[in-house]
């Protein structure tokens, strides 16, 4: 009886239910998160493939004579729906939260309104077939992995309200071409662009403090590298910049501190190495 008692309770605790979502209208499944507000989510609970084609996500939903303003796409609302080929999101929209649309690969295009302000750590992992992203103003973080994996994905624009670029966010995006880093961003993570093998050219602005470990290695298409700072920031090959051929990049650097960069040391007896 004892063993059969702790059946029933695991079985209870991990088996998909109900209890996922608390409505369903639209072709779309939303969670109350509080009296006037709703997020999008799954029908299970952690998750599942269960949309597909064209989403429009609204700015509003009403449900038995109430509405709800939507504001949150949901943790692991997205999750491995393969299926899915584009996604509008409403302009109600604040937050796009962990793994959301995690392995959508079949996702070609988003559309992400000026209210969201922040998209959350996997958000877009694994969505192989994105190919372009428009953040809007607004967002002020992107959490790490967000896009890691999208390996068709060959534009991004960062709007000037993002003041960090978590660890892994565009690793492996082995398409993306060209990056311009807005001013006001102040930190690059850790593997932040490890292995962009497509990308040929990047800026980076005044406002950039710190650039994490390994964050461009692998880059080997890289062909020019502008840095807006006045004081020399980490670009060594050791620690920035592994496996990236030096004799083919062009550094471009203020005139007034281009004795400054050629004085920085390289930083590999100080940093561990990227490999």
């Amino acid at each position: 009886m004892f063993q059969k008692f702790w059946g029933v309770i695991f079985f209870l605790a991990f088996s998909p239910a109900a209890w996922a979502y608390d409505f369903y209208t639209g072709g779309i499944y939303y969670y109350m998160t509080s009296s006037k507000t709703v997020e999008v989510t799954n029908k299970y609970p952690l998750g599942g493939n269960c949309y597909s084609g064209n989403v429009n996500i609204p700015a509003t939903v009403t449900y038995e004579g109430s509405e709800y303003r939507v504001t949150a796409i949901g943790k692991w609302a997205f999750l491995d729906c393969t299926g899915l080929t584009s996604v509008t999101i409403g302009k109600s929209v604040q937050t796009i939260d962990l793994s959301a649309f995690y392995n959508c690969s079949g996702l070609r295009s988003v559309t992400i309104p000026n209210s969201v302000t922040s998209i959350g750590t996997n958000a877009f992992c694994g969505c192989s077939g994105l190919k372009s992203v428009t953040i809007p103003e607004g967002v002020r973080t992107i959490g790490n992995a967000a896009f890691d994996g999208c390996t068709r994905l060959t534009s991004v624009t960062i709007p000037k309200s993002v003041t960090a670029i978590g660890d892994m966010t565009f690793r492996g995006c082995t398409s993306l071409m060209a990056v311009t880093i807005p001013e006001g961003v102040r930190t690059i993570g850790n593997i932040a662009f490890y292995y962009c093998t497509g990308l040929t050219s990047v800026t980076i602005p005044e406002s950039v403090q710190t650039i994490g470990n390994c964050a461009f290695q692998g880059c080997t298409g890289l062909k020019s590298v502008t840095a807006y700072n006045p004081t020399p920031l980490n670009l060594s090959y050791y620690t920035t910049f592994g496996d990236v051929d030096y004799t083919n990049v062009s550094l471009y650097v203020p005139a007034e501190s281009v004795g400054l960069y050629k004085a920085a040391p390289s930083g590999a007896s100080s940093e561990r190495y990227c490999r």
